[in-house]
């Protein structure tokens, strides 16, 4: 299928005419902590795009994820912190110029806070698409909008760009886009991850199990290593 907007009632299109008002645009810089603890502290007042500036290397998981997920050598890297957000999904790895990290914030009662997980992704792919340029890709059918539930919960509960969730992008069969979803009473919080370099290998150096023998099966290094 291909990008196409679906909203909470039904409606269909290229695009919601409610995307059109007003977004309050913000770049902020700190560790990839800091980043997230800040996000997690901020006031909902209206819709914003907040880009991410990481300013050291760090190895972010998932709301659900701990430190059996993590290499038990960690500690004895340099050079890499380890972070937590506040949203689900797996692992991610952030360099400080390998990928592009945006958080689209809505308040709660806004058309595009909806409550279910699947439809409320599908603007944020479609923005996306607009954001990367990627229309002929779009248009060829190699540019696909996932908009069904987790392709492989397991795998993507380890490290986040091995499967592909609901509003994310896939070009030729390859992850382009990460979208967790985060939500309180104030609103949502999308936060998006577009790499411009995947290095599976240095993730896989970092995660628990790497050699395969604590990974489920056919959720391993090989799988992840494909994604």
């Amino acid at each position: 299928m291909g990008s196409r907007w679906t909203g909470p009632n039904g409606e269909t299109g290229a695009v919601p005419d409610q995307l059109g008002s007003t977004w309050r645009f913000e770049h902020r810089r700190g560790s990839a902590q800091e980043l997230h603890d800040e996000a997690a502290g901020d006031p909902v007042t209206g819709r914003a795009v907040v880009v991410q500036h990481v300013s050291r290397p760090a190895l972010v998981l998932g709301s659900a994820q701990g430190s059996a997920d993590v290499d038990e050598g960690f500690g004895r890297r340099s050079g890499v912190d380890l972070a937590r957000r506040r949203s689900g999904g797996g692992a991610v790895l952030l360099g400080t110029d390998d990928h592009i990290w945006v958080d689209l914030v809505v308040p709660a009662g806004d058309v595009l806070a909806d409550d279910d997980v699947v439809r409320a992704a599908a603007w944020v792919g479609e923005l996306w698409v607009r954001a990367l340029g990627l229309g002929p890709f779009e248009d060829s059918g190699r540019l696909v909008r996932h908009d069904g539930r987790w392709s492989d919960r397991d795998l993507g509960a380890r490290a986040c760009f091995a499967a592909v969730g609901p509003g994310e992008l896939v070009l030729d069969g390859r992850k382009v886009l990460g979208i967790s979803q985060r939500r309180t009473r104030a609103g949502a919080r999308f936060q998006c991850l577009a790499y411009r370099r995947w290095d599976p290998e240095s993730l896989l150096g970092l995660l628990a199990g790497a050699g395969g023998s604590e990974w489920a099966d056919g959720v391993g290094p090989d799988a992840l290593r494909s994604a």
